[in-house]
């Protein structure tokens, strides 16, 4: 953008000119902000770009414009309970052609953080797992409920992934499985019982 930062960020400030003068294309235009790059609300409300010539701004109005910028600069870490990630890009595991497809695209964008579909299982079959195929000593999983397949599925598969880890993680304490990297499926039902300390 031909402006900085700055200009940006007092956007009520016109001087010694009234704020009535301009519509928001002008005020735009006054302002050296390229109108394609940028998206513009009034008083807390996105005003359509459609609207942009027509719509006349008025003194008390807080007018806000928000541009979208390159993430790449950021120094600060991403850290997401107490891990720290290196990339800030997540990235999914459907869609794909196939599983080669779907590796090879994980590798090459470098992510750390790899988002997956949790289901309900058929237990009349042998479904091949997702997890067979992602490399999780480089990539932490964040899973999501696309697999749902009705309103109420959603909170039920919370439930059971609570359960599953709190299992597992009694199953640990307990001395029943070694402590890995992620965690290991055990059975919410049959496994520790929790009072175990």
């Amino acid at each position: 953008m031909d402006n900085d930062d700055n200009d940006i960020k007092h956007l009520n400030d016109f001087g010694s000119m009234s704020c009535s003068l301009f519509t928001i294309s002008t005020y735009l235009a006054q302002r050296k902000i390229k109108p394609e790059s940028v998206a513009v609300a009034v008083n807390d409300e996105v005003v359509p770009r459609s609207l942009w010539d027509e719509y006349n701004l008025r003194d008390e109005d807080k007018i806000e414009v928000v541009r979208a910028v390159s993430g790449g600069d950021r120094t600060d870490p991403l850290i997401i309970a107490g891990h720290t990630f290196t990339s800030r890009l997540f990235v999914g595991t459907g869609k794909y052609p196939d599983t080669d497809s779907m590796v090879a695209s994980l590798d090459a964008s470098g992510t750390e953080m790899v988002t997956v579909a949790i289901r309900i299982m058929n237990l009349d079959g042998n479904e091949p797992s997702i997890l067979e195929s992602i490399d999780l000593f480089r990539h932490k999983l964040l899973p999501n409920t696309a697999g749902a397949y009705t309103a109420d599925a959603p909170s039920s598969m919370a439930r059971a992934q609570s359960l599953g880890t709190e299992a597992g993680r009694q199953a640990y304490l307990a001395g029943r499985m070694a402590r890995t990297e992620y965690a290991n499926p055990s059975s919410p039902v049959g496994g520790v019982p929790l009072a175990i300390e």
